[in-house]
């Protein structure tokens, strides 16, 4: 009688072990599924921002460019999809912005002789139609409010 409850106690301990195992399995890929998801965003944006930066370069509409840098400034802001603020990817795509503003930035420069510093407000102000200020406006307090 005593080696069936061993038995059984052995039986229970196993599908306990197994059982955790599958856990853990599960948790690292659903883990890994969201870190690639995380990754697809950030690649994503690296290529939308590398294009407009380029576009930008060959437009000689202000208006267009400022449309485009606005664009670039409302594009996955922090805190949306699935990158987190303070995150690596948010980090990178940060960083990716940065570079993406500062370069439409110097085209604006350089198509228009003014010069705004890094101030979007006063390029958009400048330059934006209507609806590319309006559209500003909504990304900026969008960013304030998160």
């Amino acid at each position: 009688m005593h080696w069936r409850k061993l038995a059984m106690l052995r039986t229970i301990c196993f599908y306990i072990v197994l059982c955790s195992i599958f856990i853990i399995l599960v948790c690292t890929l659903g883990l890994n599924v969201f870190r690639d998801m995380q990754m697809g965003e950030v690649a994503d944006s690296s290529r939308v921002f590398y294009w407009l930066v380029n576009d930008s370069r060959n437009e000689d509409c202000p208006q267009e460019i400022v449309s485009k840098l606005v664009y670039v400034y409302g594009y996955y802001p922090p805190g949306s999809k699935f990158v987190f603020p303070g995150s690596q990817y948010s980090q990178i795509i940060e960083q990716n912005r940065s570079i993406a503003i500062t370069s439409i930035l110097q085209t604006m420069r350089e198509k228009t002789g003014c010069d705004f510093d890094d101030d979007i407000d006063q390029w958009v102000d400048a330059f934006g139609t209507e609806k590319t200020q309006d559209r500003y406006r909504s990304f900026k307090e969008f960013r304030i409010n998160r």
